[in-house]
């Protein structure tokens, strides 16, 4: 059976340097596209708000600018078709888990009562238990551990 990383010649693929260079400009402009999103708050849109829009902007970008580092400079590109499914089952391996993670972490937090009907103020947030006022957790959310 052949090896199938060689090509018609018996010869592993060469990339140009023209194309290191250009995916080196690509990967340049994107960094500078994350640094000015970092900057400019991008405005609302249905039902998220302008900072979710930005997070949403910069992990777009974040997610182009991986693929190019992994189908060029990692070679995935130039690869088999066995080591592409296992790069993307990778990717994919790693974006379930991340969520999952993020979802074990959350488990114990649960919406405090009664922080939500008061409106903005300066002051810290305080919950009464027995009609003893109790600071809020250090974290400055709405949430606190089960107890």
């Amino acid at each position: 059976m052949a090896n199938q990383t060689a090509h018609h010649d018996g010869h592993p693929h060469i990339v140009p340097i023209r194309t290191y260079t250009a995916v080196l400009i690509a990967l340049l402009a994107l960094m500078a596209a994350t640094v000015a999103i970092s900057f400019w708050k991008i405005p609302s849109f249905l039902f998220f708000s302008g900072t979710m829009m930005n997070q949403l902007a910069a992990l777009l970008i974040a997610v182009i600018k991986a693929t190019l580092v992994v189908a060029f400079f990692m070679g995935v590109k130039y690869s088999t078709q066995l080591t592409k499914f296992w790069a993307l089952l990778g990717f994919t391996w790693l974006t379930f888990f991340t969520i999952m993670a993020g979802d074990y972490g959350a488990r114990n937090m649960e919406s405090v009562q009664g922080w939500e009907a008061h409106g903005d103020s300066a002051l810290p947030r305080t919950i009464t238990q027995n009609d003893t006022p109790v600071p809020a957790p250090m974290n400055d959310v709405n949430v606190r551990p089960r107890q």
